[in-house]
């Protein structure tokens, strides 16, 4: 029987205390926009627009959950 693959969590930026960084949680890049907080998309008619990413709330970074 095989163990059940351990989903990671992603936690955005306001969901984790400042104190919390380094010892909890892990800091990194954002994955959707690279890190710039913004990401491009086109619309409709192809025109492209640039919008704040979802991902992280336009911080550019994301957490994780340190392996402890």
């Amino acid at each position: 029987m095989d163990k059940p693959k351990k989903k990671t969590q992603v936690f955005k930026d306001g969901q984790v205390e400042e104190h919390e960084i380094g010892l909890i949680f892990e800091e990194l890049q954002c994955y959707a926009c690279g890190g710039g907080g913004e990401i491009v998309e086109d619309d409709y008619d192809g025109i492209e627009y640039t919008d704040e990413c979802s991902e992280c709330n336009g911080s550019g970074v994301v957490y994780i959950r340190s392996n402890q």
